[in-house]
């Protein structure tokens, strides 16, 4: 009979534990509510008449749900690419403003006022020597904003680097974790605080790429990239590496014990999100930017070098185009003096102003003027495209990130209602424990009696 008792009296102290730790862990965000699960021991064979042996527990287990961890992960990826994107872009929008919405068209402006001043003065030195000038501000202007955008790539690819190192760092947790709990449940020791910050690593993990997470038999976390290269196997955790290419861009190449894999570097999360504002959304507005010069100065010198400079020579060009300039230069305005702008339609009339008119269509006034390689537009239309296009998509940006915020939210909502700790619920648990601990000493009482009874009739 005591076997009895002393089985019920641990099922209760194993509950009052598991209610206390509970309760201290109420605040914590990590954590999971615990609970003992337990079963009756039979009789046995041979044991006749016997309504068995008491209770066991059967372990103290965590209240989880393995689906609502892999779903919270893939929404945690999804959100925090589409958070890093419209944050960037945000920001980024503010500098586009800026330098192209108002400085670049506002150079853009005042080289055709300046060409206007022209056709009114053909042969003034010093209005000359203005539209060179001015024709450097504009190309100076282009260089600042390629630059700039030069250096936000190397940024981001900094900020690569650092979430590959966060990465790396994180698989290895989880690894050491998977190994740690495979040691607690051979040895019979209970691992829920292990499981626990397992779990809030992968939340950690799954910021910053999209995975793949997969529990075995065992109780491990296998976890796996998109195109199913695994991160990490057991107790085993391969490491990202990346390795900036020379014609820009960059790998991502996940290493084996003795080989590598390359591995597509628009991976979701954070470090996706970097990939993607990078070597698509910053190099498609800079191919933009640079394409709008290439075409300005093309036109432009072509038109000139359809005129006459002042000493009746076939003009000259004023601006040099750079495609992979070392230092980001774009543009640059030639050697040029101010005789040579070819002003003048006419060889044999030096004081001609013919040609500037065919200048200023080259920019911007006349609509017959397009640019073939940016869908038949002027250049001014060109840039004003640019700038919506821009700024529609940090808009849609916004937007989907305010969706994938909702979504995140509802299944974090979903899988602490289950896990997280009910104050109402422990407090009602707890009067049930109290209740069983009260019944087990009437039992033992009782018992004490019967024995005391009989020992008194044998006296």
């Amino acid at each position: 009979m005591t076997d009895h008792i002393l089985s019920g009296i641990k099922v209760a102290r194993a509950n009052l534990n598991t209610v206390a730790m509970n309760m201290e862990n109420k605040l914590n965000p990590n954590y999971s509510s615990q609970e003992v699960t337990i079963s009756t021991i039979g009789p046995g064979l041979n044991s006749g008449i016997n309504p068995g042996n008491g209770v066991k527990i059967e372990g103290i287990h965590r209240r989880v749900n393995e689906f609502h961890i892999k779903q919270e992960s893939q929404t945690s990826s999804e959100y925090h690419y589409s958070e890093t994107m419209s944050d960037s872009l945000t920001s980024l929008e503010k500098s586009v403003t800026v330098n192209l919405k108002n400085q670049l068209q506002l150079k853009l402006n005042d080289f055709v006022v300046q060409l206007s001043e022209a056709e009114l003065h053909s042969t003034d030195q010093t209005t000359r020597l203005s539209v060179i000038e001015k024709a450097k501000g504009l190309a100076s202007t282009f260089n600042d904003f390629n630059q700039q955008i030069n250096q936000q790539k190397e940024n981001l690819a900094e900020k690569s680097k650092s979430v590959v190192n966060d990465i790396n760092q994180l698989c290895a947790q989880i690894a050491q974790a998977n190994q740690k709990i495979i040691e607690y449940q051979s040895n019979g020791t209970t691992s829920n605080s292990l499981c626990d910050q397992r779990d809030a690593t992968v939340r950690e993990l799954s910021t910053l790429l999209e995975m793949d997470l997969h529990r075995d038999a065992k109780g491990q976390y296998n976890i796996s990239l998109k195109d199913g290269k695994q991160l990490v196997d057991g107790n085993m955790a391969r490491k990202l590496e990346l390795t900036p290419l020379p014609q820009g861009g960059q790998t991502v190449k996940l290493h084996y014990s003795h080989t590598s894999d390359a591995i597509n570097p628009a991976c979701g999360g954070q470090l996706g999100a970097i990939n993607d504002l990078a070597f698509e959304t910053l190099s498609d507005l800079q191919k933009n930017i640079q394409t709008i010069a290439k075409t300005l100065a093309d036109k432009f010198n072509q038109q000139l070098q359809a005129g006459y400079d002042l000493n009746g020579n076939k003009g000259e060009p004023l601006f040099k185009f750079f495609n992979n300039d070392p230092q980001g230069k774009i543009l640059q305005v030639e050697e040029i003096t101010p005789d040579q702008l070819a002003f003048s339609a006419d060889a044999t009339l030096p004081n001609d102003n013919g040609n500037i008119k065919e200048l200023e269509n080259c920019l911007i006034l006349n609509k017959e003027v397009r640019i073939n390689t940016m869908s038949e537009m002027t250049i001014r239309e060109t840039l004003d495209a640019v700038i919506n296009q821009f700024t529609v998509g940090v808009a849609g940006h916004q937007e989907v990130t305010k969706l994938a915020k909702m979504n995140l939210e509802e299944i974090y909502q979903i899988r602490k209602s289950l896990s997280e700790v009910d104050e109402n619920e422990q407090c009602e648990k707890l009067m049930e424990v109290t209740q069983h601990y009260q019944a087990m000493m009437k039992l033992i009482l009782s018992y004490k009696e019967m024995f005391d009874s009989l020992l008194a009739v044998i006296k």
